[in-house]
Formats: C-alpha cells, structure tokens, sequence
C-alpha cells in the first residue's frame, strides 16, 4: 500500500485495497541480496519499512524453512534465518565451505524461529561454495549457492 491502511483495513487478512492504494514494486538483485524500502508520506513521514529478496536462496523441509541473505556484495558473510522449527528447541547450524566442516548448536526462540551470522570467508580464500544446513530432531532444511569473487550478478 502507499499509503496507511485505515482501521477496518488494518484489522483484515486480506483488505480490499482501491487503485489509490496500490504500489508495484519492480526491483532486481543478485541471488540472496536484500532491498531494503521504506514508504514516505509527506505529512505522516514514513509509513511502512520493509525488506524484499527478490532471487532467494532458500531451503524448506517438513514444514522448516531456511534462507541465506547476503551481508556483504560477494557473499563472505551471510545471515542465516530459520523458521518454522520448534520453540526454544536446540538447533545444529552444519556448514560446508571449500570442503571444511563446521558445526554449532544454536537454540530457536519461543515462535522457533533462528537468525545467524555465518562468515564463509577464511584466511587465504577467495571464493568457493557453502553448503549450510540447520538441522533439528523434525526437520533439516539446507541451501547451497557460490560465495566470493564474481557471483555478485543482478539477475
């Protein structure tokens, strides 16, 4: 919406909205980049802020869903969200890059829901390809995608 929604819109699940109050949004980005907006009105200033992905990588499984968004241009650092795993249940964070193993334990909190850091980047390497999985006693969700020199591509 491009403008704020009134009550009785605010209390629906899925508001009529009028032309008035409709915004396309056209956006491009490389896989995992987030676009960060925010919706201005001159007289209530900003109205509502947001995040977008356009080319996600992401992971579900049995009702988990993983996805990996970039923190920096080439991807060394990424930050990890989970959601859908149990509350304040104890998650192991595998991650796989150039070939070396890495695991950590890590707990959702009380909507199971989990945000991590993962720095990719090692001393002496450039680029390769991540493989990271957060894996709990219901569900394993995973991605993998290239990290490092040249897989920044607006797509």
């Amino acid at each position: 919406m491009c403008r704020k929604p009134s009550d009785k819109e605010m209390n629906k699940e899925a508001p009529d909205i009028d032309s008035d109050g409709r915004l396309n949004v056209i956006s491009a980005g490389a896989i995992g980049e987030p676009v960060r907006y925010a919706l201005y009105a001159e007289k209530e200033g900003v109205v509502a802020m947001g995040r977008l992905v356009v080319n996600p990588i992401k992971g579900d499984d049995k009702g988990c869903h993983l996805q990996a968004i970039r923190a920096m241009g080439s991807a060394e650092i990424v930050l990890m969200e989970g959601t859908g795993f149990t509350p304040k249940t104890t998650i192991t964070l595998f991650s796989v890059t150039t070939g070396k193993p890495q695991a950590a334990k890590l707990k959702t909190d009380e909507n199971g829901r989990l945000e991590t850091v993962a720095v990719l980047m090692k001393q002496g390497e450039t680029q390769g390809t991540a493989e990271i999985t957060m894996k709990s006693e219901s569900c394993a969700p995973s991605v993998r995608f290239k990290w490092g020199k040249d897989t920044y591509q607006v797509q």
